[in-house]
């Protein structure tokens, strides 16, 4: 038995059978241990490092999320104290219609929060692979069409245009996972386009007769440099009006799908996100363009 040392210290055992070997082997063999003990220490050197790298991306990682929930915590709670601080103020003279426009208020940015942690959550299991996309034929007309009506008063700035041609067929997908991919995405374009503008949620067919959706807007678009990681944490700058959260979620929830999302130019300004969704084999509807205004 020969010890296995380096940097001074024990690293393991060479034991070597038959026990009978020459005395003239013994430096041969020392060397040998020597050179054992060097490639154990340097495989065990790289665990290290892997590990620390590790540990720091994570904790890296962990504050980036901390940062990104509370950015996107404090403007509905900042919302939800200052019309219930008025609502409680007895001493202030509102009306009944002022009244009912904070409840509805509060009511509308306690969703949101609601909705936040939801997604969350539903992210968090996704990546875990406890949660599993239970699809089935959806008609994306009817999805597309009460996910903008939920979203009303976020959208009551822009013209919303649906564009979905005939003999569109319907979608296998998770209905509630994809309605919120819609939502944060249509959120994410009401928060950056113009006020006025229009917002286009647009569905075709593609070469490979999957469907592709696409929600468009006429904000200041995404820079070729960023699209890489738009739909990451480290995506948001100080400058940015959200943390980026939605587009991560949004990211989640189509990848569960076994499909992608990307981010591309408008013809004329603007950024077009885009996801794959894939068409159901048996069943087909027709269908026409429908524009819903709202002002």
């Amino acid at each position: 038995m020969l010890p296995l040392t380096a940097a001074g210290g024990p690293i393991g055992l060479l034991v070597m059978a038959p026990p009978a070997h020459a005395a003239h082997d013994r430096e041969a063999l020392l060397l040998f241990a020597n050179q054992i003990a060097l490639s154990v220490e340097r495989v065990q050197l790289r665990d290290q490092a892997i590990q620390t790298r590790l540990a720091e991306r994570v904790d890296r990682l962990a504050k980036m999320l901390v940062t990104a929930v509370s950015h996107d915590l404090r403007a509905p709670l900042a919302s939800i104290k200052a019309s219930s601080s008025i609502l409680s103020d007895e001493s202030l003279d509102i009306d009944t219609g002022q009244a009912h426009e904070l409840a509805h208020l509060i009511d509308f940015q306690a969703d949101r929060l609601a909705e936040l942690v939801r997604n969350l959550l539903d992210m968090g299991r996704i990546q875990a692979g406890v949660l599993r996309p239970h699809c089935t034929a959806v008609d994306l007309h009817e999805l597309v069409g009460s996910v903008v009506a939920e979203l009303a008063p976020v959208l009551d700035k822009h013209t919303v245009e649906v564009d979905v041609p005939g003999e569109f067929p319907t979608v296998m997908i998770d209905p509630m996972l994809i309605e919120r991919v819609l939502v944060n995405l249509l959120t994410n374009a009401a928060r950056h386009a113009p006020k006025s503008t229009a917002i286009s949620i647009v569905a075709r067919r593609t070469a490979t007769d999957d469907v592709e959706v696409s929600v468009a807007d006429s904000g200041p678009g995404v820079s070729p440099e960023r699209r890489a990681d738009i739909f990451g944490l480290n995506a948001r700058r100080e400058q940015d009006a959200g943390a980026g959260l939605g587009l991560i979620i949004a990211r989640t929830f189509v990848e569960a799908h076994g499909q992608r999302i990307w981010v591309d130019d408008t013809p004329a300004a603007g950024a077009r996100f885009c996801f794959a969704l894939s068409a159901s084999p048996v069943t087909e509807r027709g269908g026409a363009v429908v524009t819903d205004s709202r002002h």
